[in-house]
């Protein structure tokens, strides 16, 4: 059995932690510098600082950094008690001689994140290898959590953008079929945008108001485990979601209905027509109306689908709006009280990009 040593991460150690992430990097895109600073200030200047919480860093016998997993502390209620999170992020690990994961120094991190002091550890955008490193530490995949739902503006090209993003590469005749595309979705977004429409009440965008937003989160009956936010906190994630944007649009609003304000939602458009949302909250029997007026604003800044998390208590909206589902990333939960994982099995845990893990991501702003 190998040597290794597990510690906590210092900011001293990111300069090592960095090399390792940019490793894979050509000299050319590597940019160690702003990255070393993001990372700073992502796990050692965040809002919710906890001494007993803090990223891992794994060296071998030589004293080589092997492996590193980031950690952020997070608040949350159950039921209105506080509880202690624990979000993972940025996970790497140097592979071995024969080019393959380090396995040991792999599910040791991995287990020695879980045996922290927090109530729930939670992760939202494991792949299938790190799924299986939680399951073997006692993680449980959450199958509600682990889909995303798109709601097609532009079917045909939101259909190729699908398809090119599972393939990881452009369709033969890609340039024809998209233009193409282009012709049948005038006639396409029109019909979608019919069927989905309902009984309609005309939305009115006002500018993001971080108070409302603060009370929707505050008056969510429908869930049992919800984030702690206040103004603070609030400021440095739009902070964050604007750096995450870095050359695309980053769009943020509170909804209204002309009269009252009814939710709150903030989406990033991508050069290939991909809209991500980032957070979608709405007062109790309004998602239908924030859903639809999301997707009038993407539609009108061109965007071809839609696309977010699934929240489970939000099929029926989903179902209205003419969402489909596909699975792209694993959420898997661990904790040694049974009842804060049921709450998620049941789907009653409030779960955005901004609670769980995909706001750190440093791939969505750096060549990793």
């Amino acid at each position: 059995m190998p040597a290794i040593d597990i510690r906590p991460c210092t900011e001293a150690d990111l300069p090592a932690v960095v090399d390792l992430l940019l490793a894979n990097t050509p000299a050319a895109e590597r940019r160690a510098g702003p990255l070393t600073e993001h990372a700073r200030e992502v796990y050692f200047d965040h809002p919710w600082l906890h001494p007993e919480i803090a990223p891992l860093v794994c060296f071998g016998a030589d004293g080589r950094l092997n492996g590193f997993i980031g950690a952020t502390a997070r608040r949350m209620t159950f039921r209105g008690e506080q509880i202690l999170v624990a979000v993972p992020g940025n996970f790497v690990v140097r592979p071995g001689p024969d080019g393959k994961v380090d396995a040991f120094s792999a599910i040791g991190l991995v287990r020695r994140f879980l045996t922290g002091p927090q109530d729930l550890s939670l992760t939202d955008t494991s792949n299938d290898l790190s799924r299986r490193m939680w399951e073997a530490a006692g993680g449980a995949v959450v199958a509600g959590y682990s889909f995303d739902w798109f709601r097609p503006i532009r079917p045909v090209r939101a259909l190729l953008q699908v398809v090119e993003a599972e393939r990881k590469t452009a369709l033969p005749m890609s340039r024809w079929l998209h233009r193409v595309g282009g012709v049948v979705d005038i006639a396409g977004a029109r019909v979608l945008a019919r069927m989905a429409a309902g009984k309609r009440v005309d939305a009115v965008l006002a500018p993001f108001d971080p108070d409302f937003l603060l009370q929707l989160i505050a008056r969510h009956r429908a869930y049992e485990i919800v984030g702690v936010y206040d103004r603070d906190s609030i400021a440095w994630l739009m902070r964050q979601l604007e750096a995450k944007a870095q050359g695309r649009t980053l769009v943020c609003h509170t909804v209204t209905d002309g009269k009252q304000p009814m939710g709150a939602f903030a989406y990033i458009l991508r050069a290939d027509g991909y809209a991500e949302v980032l957070f979608s909250y709405a007062r109790e029997g309004r998602y239908d109306f924030l859903l639809s007026a999301m997707a009038s604003d993407a539609a009108s800044r061109g965007a071809a689908v839609l696309t977010g998390t699934v929240k489970p208590p939000r099929l029926p909206s989903y179902k209205g709006q003419r969402c489909f589902f596909f699975a792209n990333q694993w959420t898997v939960v661990h904790s040694r009280r049974p009842e804060l994982a049921d709450a998620f099995h049941r789907g009653r845990a409030l779960l955005t990009a901004l609670d769980g893990e995909k706001w750190t991501r440093f791939g969505d702003l750096f060549t990793l």
